[in-house]
């Protein structure tokens, strides 16, 4: 059955409580989960009535979800915006490298929000909640088109969607790796003697450049090629 899910919008972002009880719960969900988190935790730490939920999100899922479309939203957009307007081999490859870069700080960087990022992947990941689904829809699927898309553009036009599917699976596995870092795995990730910043450029460098000796920018790939015989007379 699919989920149908609404996230509320009449109450302005600026909304002073509202904003609270979110920035509550994306600490809790990223702790808890969604089936583990406490709507009394969430709005004791925001400072709110325990009302405050139903009255902002109509209930503990949408709540949830309106977590993922506010990390993804402030912090996924420039990702997802990555292979737009790409017309030639340095873009791409800028492109590219920027993709890894902004991927691995969700996942590397210990800061919040960053932190929570990772950490809600990878709940949704090893026990999907009842919002998978949904979140694969409307949060994931977005990100992962987006490097889809520039896969797309170092393959031959001939190419078909499952050598398309390869490349993104196996290079997307290597940076979801880093999400799983709570110890004592992170130990297996990153040498003692490198700080997490060198080390996050470095792990950048090397898929990029993995990613970059096995395809070869095709003057926009196949959604160029789309484009011109669209524009043909």
């Amino acid at each position: 059955m699919t989920r149908t899910v609404h996230v509320p919008r009449e109450a302005s972002r600026t909304s002073g409580a509202r904003e609270r009880v979110l920035a509550a719960a994306m600490e809790e969900f990223a702790a808890r989960g969604l089936a583990g988190a406490s709507v009394r935790r969430i709005c004791a730490r925001a400072g709110a009535n325990i009302a405050a939920v139903n009255y902002y999100f109509g209930s503990k899922q949408n709540l949830y979800a309106a977590v993922f479309h506010r990390l993804f939203e402030d912090y996924g957009t420039p990702l997802r915006r990555l292979a737009e307007g790409i017309e030639s081999e340095r873009e791409w490859r800028r492109a590219v490298r920027r993709w890894f870069d902004l991927a691995l700080q969700w996942l590397m960087d210990d800061r919040p929000p960053w932190r929570w990022i990772a950490r809600l992947i990878v709940q949704e990941r090893a026990a999907p909640s009842p919002m998978c689904g949904y979140l694969v829809r409307h949060v994931f699927e977005p990100v992962r088109a987006s490097f889809a898309a520039l896969v797309r553009m170092g393959l031959p036009e001939e190419a078909d969607e499952g050598e398309v599917r390869l490349w993104v699976n196996t290079t997307m596995a290597q940076l979801l790796l880093y999400a799983q870092r709570e110890p004592p795995w992170g130990e297996m990730l990153q040498p003692e003697d490198v700080p997490a910043e060198p080390w996050r450029r470095r792990v950048v460098d090397h898929v990029a450049s993995l990613l970059m000796a096995g395809l070869r920018y095709r003057a926009g790939g196949r959604a160029a090629s789309s484009r011109r015989r669209r524009a043909r007379p």
